[in-house]
């Protein structure tokens, strides 16, 4: 499963995220909202005006919220 992480330049949190889930070898697609209109209506969509979100699956995660990623991370994966 891949992780959707919508980022702009200059967010430290965003970086974070990013890096925790490269260290948990987590494939994601980053769509940066300051330079990708469709990403930044994505975003917008799903009722949210800041970055990061990475969306998992059904999950959500706004932030680094370490707890909540780990909690994701380890349910198993819905057949679909």
């Amino acid at each position: 499963m891949t992780a959707i992480v919508y980022t702009q330049p200059g967010c430290p949190a965003c970086h974070q995220v990013k890096s925790f889930l490269k260290a948990r070898e987590v494939p994601y697609e980053e769509r940066d909202v300051s330079s990708d209109e469709a990403a930044f209506q994505e975003l917008h969509d799903r009722g949210y005006a800041a970055t990061p979100l990475t969306v998992i699956g059904e999950h959500e995660i706004l932030g680094l919220n370490r707890q909540r990623f780990e909690a994701v991370l380890e349910e198993p994966l819905k057949e679909g």
